[in-house]
């Protein structure tokens, strides 16, 4: 990808008020569910991956020894999603502050993929779109893809209102790329459960 000029960002800053434990470091297939995200991150986009830590920030980070990422502390992590993706943005930017978008992520869907990723920024390449997002279960979501247009927006983001308002805001400037896993994600330790019992049955 070589035209438009990108950064990932990974959201992991999370509470996990409603498993009650770290989310990003519950293993799956041999890997935190951090370290399988910025792994799948680092294999888009080696030199532009930010993930942005708060609750648990020492442990997550040392899940990512060896990678080659930039983390973010966002201090108001509390406050929810809407800090973490304007914490994520500002260190981005402060990386390369000539960037044309930024693709946003989560590390409890387990059955994201690199191809995933790359589909999403190759339809972005390819068209005059603000928004690039996954479409599951009839929704528009993460990961998606937010045009550097939208950074004003994005940065006034607060509490817990996530990237899916701005989407909302600009959604008939709007695509999508279907990622049915995306439905599957992790908020509970009957979710965690489930999960790993497909991953033993899988082939």
């Amino acid at each position: 990808m070589e035209n438009k000029k990108f950064s990932i960002i990974i959201l992991a800053a999370g509470l996990s008020k409603r498993l009650g434990q770290a989310k990003q470091l519950l293993q799956l297939d041999g890997q935190s569910l951090i370290q399988k995200a910025a792994t799948i991150a680092v294999s888009v986009s080696p030199m532009d991956v930010v993930i942005v830590l708060g609750h648990y920030a020492d442990q997550v980070d040392k899940e990512l020894e060896g990678l080659n990422v930039s983390t973010a502390f966002n201090q108001d992590y509390k406050q929810g999603m809407g800090s973490s993706i304007k914490c994520g943005l500002q260190s981005a930017l402060r990386l390369c502050n000539n960037l044309d978008g930024v693709l946003i992520m989560v590390c409890d869907q387990p059955f994201l993929s690199s191809k995933h990723l790359f589909d999403l920024l190759s339809k972005w390449q390819s068209s005059d779109s603000l928004i690039v997002a996954s479409q599951y279960n009839g929704r528009l979501g993460v990961p998606a893809i937010y045009d550097q247009k939208l950074f004003p927006e994005l940065l006034e983001l607060k509490g817990d209102t996530g990237g899916k308002k701005v989407i909302f805001n600009h959604i008939n400037k709007t695509t999508f790329v279907s990622f049915e896993e995306g439905k599957t994600d992790i908020d509970t330790l009957e979710d965690y459960r489930k999960i790993k019992e497909t991953h033993k049955k899988s082939p």
